[in-house]
């Protein structure tokens, strides 16, 4: 969708409100534009490129099938996101399909990493937004980015009180504080989610 970003920024420069139409975001699975327009709004105040960094849909089918998600990965990175997949799909998947998401997830991150490294300014560097689930240093997208240029942050929702945050708290951070370089705490949202909706659960390990 890069060029229709480029195509609606010529004609509005200035407002990244309309941008959700053209790329039929109300048709998408994600969530509300209203959560994502502010990242945007930044980007069009200070001319920042935007980029989409994710595998196309047909390089996403490669991916599945072809393993491509191996290259590079660490081990845990497989038993990660079969987890996640088993999960998200609410454990009513088996477990050839979660694997094969799970190499998707891999190849994706390796994609979002060099987009990344192509993209980014060469001297102010560049802030990829992504899920929560890619960004960990043990199994995500560091793996594949140097490590003495990259900061990791990840928002978490919750309803402690973070000024008194402490080591023993992290189990409101899904896995190893070490994942992360740094939390940024944000007010937790009341949300059904798809398994709470049709009544089923996935004992999974997130960590």
């Amino acid at each position: 969708q890069n060029e229709i970003v480029a195509i609606y920024r010529q004609h509005s420069p200035e407002y990244a409100l309309g941008l959700a139409v053209p790329l039929k975001w109300a048709d998408s699975n994600w969530p509300s534009w209203s959560f994502y327009q502010p990242v945007f709004d930044i980007a069009f105040t200070t001319k920042a490129k935007i980029i989409g960094a994710d595998l196309t849909d047909a390089e996403q089918d490669e991916a599945k099938t072809a393993k491509t998600g191996d290259k590079g990965a660490p081990a845990i990175s497989l038993t990660y996101y079969q987890n996640q997949m088993t999960a998200a799909h609410c454990g009513l998947i088996e477990e050839e399909r979660a694997i094969e998401l799970a190499h998707l997830q891999m190849a994706r991150d390796q994609q979002m990493a060099k987009a990344l490294r192509t993209d980014s300014d060469p001297v102010q560097g560049g802030v990829l937004v992504v899920g929560s689930a890619h960004i960990r240093k043990s199994s995500g997208i560091p793996n594949y980015l140097p490590n003495n240029e990259t900061a990791v942050i990840i928002m978490v929702e919750t309803t402690k009180n973070t000024a008194a945050f402490e080591p023993e708290d992290q189990d409101i951070v899904s896995g190893s504080l070490t994942d992360f370089d740094y939390i940024w705490f944000t007010p937790k949202l009341e949300k059904t989610s798809l398994c709470d909706r049709i009544g089923k659960t996935a004992d999974t390990d997130n960590n």
